[in-house]
């Protein structure tokens, strides 16, 4: 490899060499210097598929922008050639994915590395640059000179199918095919090697879930926050509440993160890898089967080190391990209903949907007033909890209604408010299972507190 810079002194008569080798150095100079930056600085900035093609077992890339490894930019149609190929023959077996790469012949320090041709399609695959035949006409950039020749060189791209297709060139995995029915689409669960996570809408997708996923359970523990003067921590005093609201923290120091990685312009996969391996590392300090670096009991690697070529992978084991985590730790209501004011204003009521209603969930009544005092004891020997169409006759012949009974305790999953009083409902009464039958219910308590706020919350068993 021509790896010395050339001496340059007086005397010395310029030949074509002298600026070649003087050019690859910088490239060099340069590419070295953003390795220490980042180690993986090579692959996919943009790429537009003609899809439409492939119903005509036709490869089209319309526009790609590659940064290569040697540091050099090389872009579809400006300054690369890369012709349509047909992959019918190519996909011997429809029921696998068919993977199409992009091909360049590496660099041959002997030279012979440029084709003059003008039809670059139908180059050598071993030629890594064309040139036309005629020189380009560029005019003077920078003053009022006349116009000058210039010869200038595109990369030879070409698209290879399959492992065994160009074997002697740099190969790098761009799409992969996949059959749905009678129609040739693109894998939505693959990425390529790329220096921008928008360049793989598989990858951008992932981390979103999981960016949703973060502010959909943090806005679930939103009950946890400790605000000044809000007149103590009844709500996190219990160990149960002191490990939610530290994983609220987790959650939402990292949602922002996140975030600001999926507005960026362009951001590289390895930090946001980065930070969901961190992610995945917080997490871990709430769960006994997972070590920080994503290593199970048996000594497994669930969380796989950062793989440049095989992005998808790793994104996605760390979008699966994130998801398992967030939804066993914070674990909540599945659903929660406010009863309204009915009729005259007298009762209080609220209507579920089937999803809700069935014996493998728990009911809960949740009454949050500024006057507690005594409450639970009037709610238990005033208060009534029935299906809507027969409250009425329920309170006219002074029956009970469904029973409730009262815990000082929220159920597994909700905050302990100091405000708030918790009602399990009885699910063995005929009552309630009239409920889950129609789907209705209502509530009443002669003399309410006018604050009074009812809430019946569903909780899987």
């Amino acid at each position: 490899m021509h790896n010395s810079s050339p001496f340059w002194e007086h005397g010395v008569f310029l030949q074509p060499q002298h600026f070649q080798l003087s050019h690859m150095q910088n490239v060099r100079r340069l590419a070295q210097g953003m390795a220490l930056m980042n180690p993986w600085l090579w692959g996919v900035r943009a790429l537009a598929v003609n899809e439409d093609a492939l119903a005509n077992d036709i490869f089209e890339v319309v526009s790609l922008e590659l940064l290569l490894p040697s540091g050099n930019w090389a872009i579809v149609p400006e300054n690369a050639a890369l012709a349509p190929r047909a992959f019918r023959d190519a996909w011997t077996n429809p029921e696998n994915p068919l993977t199409v790469s992009l091909g360049l012949a590496p660099f041959r320090e002997q030279g012979g590395n440029v084709l003059r041709t003008d039809d670059p399609a139908q180059a050598a695959e071993q030629y890594r640059f064309t040139a036309p035949l005629a020189p380009d006409i560029v005019p003077d950039l920078y003053g009022d000179g006349p116009d000058a020749e210039v010869s200038t060189m595109r990369y030879n791209l070409r698209l290879c199918f399959g492992p065994d297709d160009g074997p002697n060139l740099w190969k790098l995995p761009l799409a992969r095919l996949v059959r749905d029915g009678e129609r040739v689409r693109l894998d939505a669960n693959f990425a390529p090697p790329c220096v921008d996570i928008n360049a793989a809408p598989a990858l951008y997708r992932l981390v979103r879930d999981v960016r949703d996923s973060l502010l959909s359970r943090s806005r679930q523990l939103e009950d946890y926050k400790i605000v000044a003067g809000d007149g103590g921590m009844s709500e996190v005093s219990s160990l149960h509440g002191i490990t939610l609201f530290s994983i609220l923290g987790v959650l939402s120091r990292n949602a922002p993160e996140l975030e600001h990685y999926l507005q960026a312009p362009s951001i590289h996969p390895w930090p946001v890898y980065g930070a969901l391996c961190r992610l995945v590392g917080e997490l871990s300090v709430f769960s006994a089967t997972l070590s920080p670096l994503g290593e199970t009991p048996q000594g497994e690697r669930a969380l796989p080190p950062y793989d440049h070529e095989h992005l998808y992978e790793c994104f996605h084991a760390a979008f699966t391990i994130i998801a398992r985590l967030v939804d066993t730790l914070v674990v909540g209501p599945e659903f929660t209903f406010l009863l309204n004011p009915m009729e005259d204003g007298t009762l209080l009521g609220t209507a579920m949907p089937q999803s809700a209603r069935g014996n493998m969930y728990a009911y809960w009544l949740l009454l949050r007033t500024s006057h507690r005092e005594g409450l639970a004891t009037r709610v238990q020997t005033m208060g009534k909890l029935a299906p809507s169409a027969d409250m009425r006759s329920i309170v006219g012949k002074a029956l009970t209604g469904i029973r409730l009974f009262w815990t000082e305790q929220p159920p597994a999953g909700l905050p302990r408010r100091s405000d708030t009083l918790y009602f399990m409902i009885d699910q063995n009464d005929p009552l309630w299972q009239k409920v889950l039958q129609e789907g209705e219910v209502a509530f009443m308590l002669p003399g309410r507190p006018d604050d009074l706020l009812a809430q019946l919350t569903v909780i899987q068993r």
